[in-house]
Formats: C-alpha cells, sequence, structure tokens
C-alpha cells in the first residue's frame, strides 16, 4: 500500500505538470518565441566566432594562403602578374613568350612559393590591424630562380633579369582592404550574440520548464553547428566541383580552416545530445527513486475494533 501510494503522488505530480503545459498554450508558445529568437542569437554568436578563428586569425589565414599558392589556379595568375612586371622592367613587349614560359616553371618552386606565401600573410596581418599595406616580395629568390630558368636558352636575357630586376616584388593585382574595423564588430557580434542567447535560453526555460522544454533547448543547441558545417565543409567541396579559377582558389583556401571548425561543430552536437539525454533520463530515473521507497516505509499494521463486547484490541 506504501508503495502503491508514493507512485500514485509521483503520477499526480507529473500528471499536474503535463496538465499544466496543455493547459497553457500562451506560455508554451511564448516560451518557443523566445527560444527561436534564442537559436538567431546563438547561431550568430557562432558564425562570428568562426570568423574570428578563420578568416580574422592570422595563424590561420597563413595556412589558408599557403593552401591557396599551392593550386595550379592561383599560380597561373601569380605567373600573369609576374611576368606583366618583368617585361615591363626589360622593356619587352607584353606578348614576349620567352619570360612568360620561365616564370610558369619558377612559380611552382617551394622557395618561390614560401615567398610570396610569407609577404601575403605579412600585409594581411597588416590589415588586420587597421594598417594600409600591399604584398611585396622580396624578390631575390624570384630573381635567381627565374635568371637559371632563362640561362640555358636565353643567357642575354637571363643577365639582364639579374641586372635590372629590382630587389623588390608588389603583388598589384592584390588588393587588401583594412580590417581592423571588421574585426572589431565581429569581436561585438560575438560577444553579444552569446550573451543574449543564453539571457533568452533563460527565459524560455523560465515560461516552459517541463522535460520536453529542456529537450528542445538540446535539440537547438546541437542545431548551431548547421551553420559551420555548411559554410566551411560542405560549401568548399562543393566549389570544388565548379570549374574557374576563383571557386578552385577559394574552395582550397576555404578548406584550410576545417581544422578549426569541426572541432567547435562536434562539441554542439555533443552539448545538444547531452541535454537531450539529460531531460528524458533523469526525469525517469528520480520517478522511479520515489517510486520505490519499500525498505524505509512501516509496515502497516491493522487493528479491528470489535462491535459489541468488551474491547480487546491490546
Amino acid at each position: 500500500m506504501g508503495i502503491r501510494r508514493t507512485a500514485d503522488i509521483s503520477q499526480m505530480n507529473r500528471g499536474a505538470a503535463d496538465s499544466f503545459s496543455r493547459s497553457s498554450p500562451q506560455p508554451r508558445r511564448s516560451a518557443r518565441f523566445v527560444l527561436a529568437l534564442a537559436y538567431v542569437a546563438g547561431a550568430l554568436a557562432v558564425s562570428a566566432w568562426c570568423v574570428t578563428q578563420t578568416a580574422l586569425d592570422p595563424a590561420a589565414t597563413h595556412k589558408s594562403i599557403e593552401k591557396m599558392f599551392a593550386t595550379p589556379e592561383m599560380q597561373q595568375f601569380v605567373a600573369k602578374d609576374v611576368t606583366k612586371n618583368v617585361n615591363a622592367q626589360l622593356g619587352l613587349k607584353p606578348t614576349d613568350k620567352r619570360v612568360s614560359a620561365a616564370v610558369a616553371k619558377v612559380v611552382k618552386d617551394p622557395a618561390v612559393t614560401t615567398a610570396f606565401v610569407d609577404a601575403v600573410s605579412q600585409a594581411y596581418s597588416a590589415v588586420l590591424a587597421d594598417a594600409p599595406a600591399n604584398p611585396i616580395v622580396e624578390s631575390t629568390t624570384l630573381t635567381n630562380k627565374l635568371a637559371t630558368a632563362l640561362k640555358r636558352k636565353y643567357p642575354d636575357l637571363a643577365a639582364r633579369v639579374q641586372q635590372q630586376a629590382s630587389p623588390f616584388y608588389e603583388l598589384d593585382e592584390v588588393k587588401l582592404p583594412r580590417l581592423g574595423g571588421v574585426r572589431k564588430t565581429v569581436n561585438d557580434v560575438r560577444t553579444i550574440g552569446a550573451l543574449v542567447a543564453l539571457a533568452l535560453v533563460g527565459l524560455s526555460l523560465a515560461l516552459e520548464h517541463d522535460r520536453r522544454a529542456v529537450a528542445r533547448v538540446g535539440r537547438r543547441v546541437a542545431y548551431l553547428a548547421i551553420t559551420p558545417v555548411l559554410l566551411y565543409i560542405v560549401a568548399p567541396r562543393l566549389l570544388g566541383l565548379v570549374p574557374g579559377n576563383i571557386p578552385q582558389i577559394s574552395s582550397a583556401a576555404t578548406r584550410a580552416f576545417s581544422s578549426r571548425i569541426v572541432p567547435i561543430a562536434v562539441l554542439l552536437v555533443v552539448v545538444g545530445l547531452v541535454i537531450v539525454i539529460g531531460a528524458v533520463t533523469i526525469p525517469r530515473m528520480r520517478d522511479r527513486m520515489m517510486a520505490t521507497p519499500a525498505e524505509a516505509s512501516p509496515p502497516r499494521v491493522e487493528y479491528r475494533v470489535p462491535t459489541t463486547g468488551k474491547y480487546t484490541g491490546f
């Protein structure tokens, strides 16, 4: 009887909570609307965090620039720019094929590629600090490699390259905007978005706080991984299927960021699943504990009082 009564009380409590939730549609709708706003704020915060860890991080962008310069499309772009500048310095026609053929080989050399990567990375770090900068390459390595490539077929042209080449080479076609203000704005969006999301989640749970509401919050947390996965994992692979220089270069650059994005996406999914599982299992475990206090309840003793005669109950 004691076990049955405790179980009945637990069931009545659950039934009262469920009936309150079902009989109060207005708080439930308000809670879901607030949770939707929390999801939007959280998505903005996660997206801003991803940008700070990728495009606005000097170490991450250095790796991305390395991947860019390893693509044939980027090498063709650099070779075209170098050929134009070398022909201008030597007084050759822009259509002269002697320099262009040598440059096409030279830009694939790892030493030359490293010089360009370092120059672009340093310039990008400068614009992140809101300072004007263009990629300027120390051209000693480029000049020596180009002269060596020309020396077999065109020794006179190779000598002119070493004599007239500029000690520094500027990538005219690469224009880098100042990003100091953008960096500050993105950091503010990340911080404010996270705080607003947490506050709205708390308000949503204050309006509706049964197990379904908590599980719904967990699902929304897991859904926050959708945007970074689409932008930094799925989109680069789709871009790689599109022909053209810009899609191929963009795909290589964005793929370099995946190692920084995958951990946060996995973390969001795991946290969301933990919340969902906890919302489902913890109340059930609590109900089972409340429904099994058999050893702690005192034995029930019944006394019969006679209706006639002398009382002898004790």
